[in-house]
């Protein structure tokens, strides 16, 4: 579904310069367990464009894979832009293979943790229009797609605190974002620090 979404995105935004933007998000907790979904945003030019078509926003959405346990679907505002998701949880995220319905995009996946650090090592695929062809079949060249009209990334919160990752941003919030080209492939690598040993040296401390 992912591949049809941005296809049809990218048609749209060479015809009427619309703004989309796709989004695949990771919360990850201490315990392992995360909050993992997907959210495509449309600037509201695009919207009209939908609107005066005939459909609507949630016809885009209508076969995406489960997240997991208790999905739920979103929809917020940033500016112009409406996004919506859909999102679930899942118990350990570390038991997840690249593929599954929760990791699509994901050519490899690799979550490891313990209680002092967690470590989060894969591959997410370029945005999945593959499976049509050569871009140019269209009618579209991606180098003339710049950010200012669609963009795709992977947005990872971390538990604990950061000390290496190879993010294209890190936000103010810590949350941690990779961009997603149109073709090829994004590394993905970040690992952090969950305090168990500053804990341990404090219950030592007060002992002695």
């Amino acid at each position: 579904m992912r591949r049809y979404i941005i296809l049809f995105a990218l048609l749209t935004i060479v015809l009427t310069a619309c703004r989309v933007e796709s989004n695949v998000i990771l919360e990850i907790n201490d315990d392992g367990s995360a909050t993992v979904g997907a959210e495509v945003g449309f600037d509201d030019e695009f919207l009209q464009l939908i609107t005066e078509s005939g459909g609507s926003p949630e016809d885009l959405f209508s076969d995406l894979p489960a997240f997991g346990d208790d999905v739920v679907t979103t929809e917020r505002t940033e500016g112009d832009m409406t996004y919506f998701g859909v999102f679930g949880e899942v118990d350990d995220l570390s038991t997840l293979q690249a593929g599954s319905s929760e990791l699509e995009g994901f050519s490899s996946f690799s979550y490891t943790f313990d209680e002092s650090s967690a470590t989060l090592d894969a591959v997410i695929s370029a945005a999945d229009t593959g499976d049509f062809g050569d871009l140019g079949d269209f009618g579209l060249d991606p180098s003339t797609i710049t950010d200012e009209f669609f963009s795709a990334n992977l947005i990872v919160t971390m538990p604990g605190t950061v000390t290496e990752s190879n993010a294209d941003v890190v936000r103010g919030d810590g949350s941690l974002v990779w961009a997603i080209p149109l073709t090829g492939e994004t590394e993905v690598f970040a690992t952090s620090d969950l305090g168990a040993n500053a804990t341990s040296w404090f219950i030592f401390i007060l002992v002695l």
